[in-house]
């Protein structure tokens, strides 16, 4: 908001919400399209110094990576965000530990090409069948679909407009109950 008043933009929230489930760059893209060359490296600069104040986490979150952990699930990120900003978020939340890998938006090409899914496929011997992602964007829907394996959406405000997926849950925890 701090951008928009410094370059006389408007916000437009419910605009905004029409860009749910898109990269952070295509958001930006689709809602300041005239501004984007100009403004986006300012923003992004802005967000990447400030995304460790930014980063939180639901508690439900915590205790089920902690529980998936303990019942032997092996468990990767993989995001279209820097993979150092999101190592500095779990070192700032003491879950570092729990994840074998972070594939972050550095990773060429990036997400939805299913290239990062299947590294990690034949890296640890898994079969498609035992993998599945869970998400809540179109990007990781789309990322499933070109790896061939299955998606989790995690529909928490209960307001996707994602229709296809293996299951879909409200509450991250749920994930739990996929595996019961």
């Amino acid at each position: 908001l701090d951008l928009c008043k410094k370059n006389n933009l408007v916000f437009d929230e419910k605009k905004y919400y029409l860009y749910t489930g898109f990269t952070r760059k295509d958001k930006f893209l689709g809602l300041f399209p005239n501004e984007f060359d100009k403004l986006w490296p300012v923003w992004d600069k802005a967000y990447t110094e400030k995304y460790e104040e930014f980063a939180r986490i639901f508690p439900e979150v915590m205790d089920t990576i902690k529980s998936l952990k303990e019942k032997g699930i092996l468990l990767f990120i993989f995001s279209t965000k820097k993979a150092y900003l999101i190592k500095q978020a779990l070192d700032k939340f003491d879950l570092s530990d729990y994840f074998l890998e972070v594939i972050g938006g550095e990773f060429d090409p990036i997400k939805p090409d299913p290239k990062a899914i299947e590294n990690i496929l034949k890296k640890y011997d898994l079969k498609k069948e035992e993998l599945f992602l869970v998400g809540d964007s179109k990007v990781d829907l789309d990322s499933a679909k070109n790896a061939n394996i299955n998606f989790v959406l995690v529909d928490h405000k209960k307001k996707s407009k994602i229709t296809t997926y293996y299951k879909k849950i409200n509450y991250f925890s749920e994930i739990n109950d996929l595996l019961n």
